[in-house]
C-alpha cells in the first residue's frame, strides 16, 4: 500500500481519505445546525387568525379588500368566513380547528347577521374565547357602524365590568393618515398619546387611562382605539382591542371610496393592532413620559427551573433611555400567580418541579418606580411554558469519535501539502 511520510510515521491514503469525509460530514451537520438555529433565532410569531365578516363585504366597517394578503404577507394564516361559527376556540383548546386571534368587522345589517339571537349568541361565543385567553379585535365605525358600535359596548362592559360608553363620536377631517409617521414609527416600542387621528372614528370612554392606545388630545379620556389584557377583563384571561374607525386601518389618499390598506401607513397600523394582540409589544397606552414601560415577554423554562428576568426589555422611562433595573423599578404580579409559579424580586421565574411538563401559563406584572410608586407601566403578558426537566447525569453514554479542530486544520494542510508535491513531481 502506498504510505506519504509524514514527521517519520506513515499517513495511510485510506485514513485520510476517511478523516475527510468524516470532516465534510461533521461540517455539514454544524451547518445544517446553525441554519436550524438561525431561523428559530429570527422567525416572526405566526398566529392563526379567523376574520368574521357580519356584513357584505365593500359595506361601510367591512374589512380592507386586501386585509388577508397584508397579514398573510406578516407571517399569520387567515381564515375569512362570513357566516356564523357553530364554536370559535383557541388554539390550546382546539389546536386543529381554534385561532389565536379573531377580528370581527360588518355592521350586523345582513341576513343572518341582522337577528338579535345570531348577534347574541356570538357575544357569548366571544366572551367564552376571551375567557379562555384568545384575542379578540372588533372594528366599529361613526353613524353607519351604530349596530357593531352598540355590540362592542356591551362585549366591553360585560368584560371589563364597568360602564364602557362607545357612543360618542368626532368627524374630523383636517387630518389624514399621512401625518401619522409620529406614531407609526414608534410602533413598536412606546407610544404616547400623540394626537393622531384619520378622516372619522368613534370615541370610547369610562375605561382606564392605561387602556387608550390611540387618543386625540381634546378629547382625553376618551381614546379612538381601546385596550385590555387579561389583568383587565372580568375573566382573568384574555386580550381585546375596539378600533373606533375602519379608516385606521388604509392609507386614507384617496377618500372614503377606498377601504384598502395601500400603503406602508396602513400596513404599519395593521401590524402595530396585530402585535399588541399577540402580545408582542406593549400598548404603552397615554401613559405620562414620565412611566416605566414593560414589555411583553416569552419563556420557556424546564420543572425545576428558573428564567431570565422579565426586565430584561423593559425601561425605566417610557422614552425607553433608562434601563429598569431592580434597583430602580419594582414589580409587582397583576393577578394570582399560578400554582407553583412564582415571580422573584429579581424578575425571574420560578417554576416548582411538581408543575406538569407541557403545561403553559399567561401572567401579568407591572412596573413601579421605585422613587415613585405611584409611577407605573401599563400592564405587561407573560407567556410562559413548562418543559421536560434538564436530565443529569445519565451515565457514560457511547463515545463518537469525532475530530478536534486541530485535527482537522493538519488534516486540510497536509491535503493541499500532498496536492502541490503530485503537481511538482
Amino acid at each position: 500500500m502506498k504510505t506519504v511520510p509524514h514527521h517519520g510515521l506513515p499517513l495511510r491514503w485510506p485514513s485520510l481519505f476517511a478523516y475527510l469525509l468524516a470532516f465534510r460530514a461533521q461540517v455539514r451537520r454544524s451547518l445544517l445546525a446553525a441554519a436550524v438555529l438561525l431561523m428559530a433565532a429570527s422567525s416572526a410569531y405566526a398566529d392563526k387568525i379567523l376574520v368574521l365578516e357580519t356584513s357584505n363585504f365593500g359595506a361601510f366597517n367591512s374589512r380592507s379588500a386586501n386585509l388577508q394578503t397584508v397579514l398573510e404577507n406578516l407571517g399569520h394564516t387567515v381564515t375569512i368566513v362570513t357566516a356564523p361559527q357553530t364554536a370559535i376556540a383557541t388554539v390550546a383548546d382546539d389546536p386543529a380547528n381554534g385561532h389565536d386571534q379573531v377580528w370581527v368587522f360588518g355592521n350586523f345589517s345582513v341576513a343572518p347577521w341582522n337577528n338579535a339571537a345570531t348577534s347574541a349568541a356570538l357575544q357569548a361565543q366571544l366572551e367564552g374565547y376571551l375567557n379562555a385567553g384568545g384575542a379578540v379585535y372588533l372594528q366599529s365605525e361613526v353613524s353607519s357602524g351604530n349596530n357593531m358600535a352598540a355590540f362592542a359596548q356591551t362585549l366591553m362592559q360585560d368584560m371589563v365590568s364597568a360602564a364602557i360608553v362607545h357612543s360618542s363620536t368626532n368627524n374630523l377631517t383636517a387630518l389624514a393618515l399621512a401625518t401619522a409617521p409620529a406614531y407609526l414609527a414608534a410602533y413598536g416600542g412606546p407610544m404616547a398619546c400623540t394626537g393622531q387621528q384619520t378622516w372619522a372614528y368613534r370615541l370610547t370612554s369610562g375605561m382606564p387611562a392605561a387602556s387608550a392606545v390611540m387618543t386625540y388630545a381634546p378629547d382625553a379620556p376618551a381614546a379612538a382605539v381601546v385596550f385590555f389584557d387579561g389583568s383587565q377583563l372580568a375573566g382573568g384571561n384574555g386580550r381585546l382591542m375596539v378600533n373606533g374607525d375602519l379608516n385606521l386601518l388604509q392609507q386614507q389618499t384617496g377618500g372614503f371610496g377606498n377601504f384598502d390598506i395601500t400603503g406602508p401607513a396602513g400596513v404599519d397600523v395593521t401590524r402595530f393592532f396585530l402585535n399588541i394582540l399577540g402580545g408582542q409589544i406593549a400598548p404603552s397606552g397615554c401613559a405620562a413620559a414620565s412611566v416605566p414601560v414593560a414589555y411583553p415577554d416569552t419563556f420557556t423554562v424546564p420543572s425545576g427551573g428558573k428564567s431570565t428576568s422579565v426586565l430584561g426589555n423593559d425601561f425605566y422611562d417610557a422614552p425607553g433611555n433608562v434601563a429598569a433595573t431592580t434597583a430602580n423599578s419594582s414589580i409587582t404580579p397583576l393577578g394570582a400567580l399560578p400554582a407553583g409559579i412564582s415571580l422573584n424580586a429579581d424578575g425571574t421565574l420560578s417554576v416548582d418541579p411538581a408543575v406538569p411538563q407541557g403545561s403553559s401559563f399567561t401572567l401579568y406584572y407591572q412596573l413601579c418606580k421605585v422613587s415613585d410608586p405611584a409611577a407605573c407601566s401599563t400592564s405587561a403578558m407573560v407567556k410562559l411554558t413548562v418543559s421536560k426537566a434538564a436530565v443529569i447525569n445519565q451515565g457514560p453514554a457511547t463515545p463518537v469519535p469525532t475530530l478536534s479542530w486541530w485535527t482537522l486544520a493538519v488534516a486540510a494542510t497536509l491535503l493541499a501539502a500532498l496536492g502541490l508535491r503530485r503537481k511538482s513531481g
